[in-house]
């Protein structure tokens, strides 16, 4: 299930300028390979709950849950922390 492929290099035209880490980690990683909200919740050991509310972008990705990320797609936790605190700052320019 790893992937070497920086999260930042990723764009699409229906995403916008500062989204979610969880949007992006369903739309370019789990989506592709078929990984559910499910699949992912067991992998991280959360509940299916919160892993759809990481996915729908309803909850904040954590540095446990970033570490895990991680290890499931290759993808260095200070990026998807990084992507994380950005989002955060500009929903409260909003």
């Amino acid at each position: 299930m790893q992937k070497n492929i920086q999260a930042t290099q990723k764009t699409d035209k229906n995403l916008p300028k500062f989204s979610h880490p969880g949007k992006i980690l369903q739309k370019f990683y789990l989506e592709p390979q078929g990984i559910s909200a499910e699949a992912l919740a067991k992998y991280l050991d959360i509940s299916k709950e919160q892993s759809e509310n990481i996915l729908s972008g309803k909850e904040s990705l954590t540095k446990d849950i970033a570490h895990k990320v991680e290890d499931l797609v290759g993808v260095n936790r200070e990026i998807w922390l990084g992507l994380q605190k950005s989002y955060e700052e500009y929903k409260e320019t909003r």
